[in-house]
């Protein structure tokens, strides 16, 4: 796959990448930081575990 060149500059602690499905959001941080945590809100046993402790 080809990828288009982005202007986006990370910040230097964390952040939220949100945006529509087949975006690229996951790809995108994958390519960029490989080690990062990823938690997927749409699995749902995450969700379940995650909602269970509010």
């Amino acid at each position: 796959m080809e990828s288009i060149p982005r202007y986006f500059i990370p910040p230097a602690d964390h952040f939220f990448l949100l945006g529509p499905r087949g975006t690229g959001k996951t790809w995108l941080t994958q390519r960029l930081f490989p080690q990062a945590l990823r938690i997927d809100l749409l699995e749902p046993e995450t969700l379940r575990s995650l909602s269970a402790r509010t």
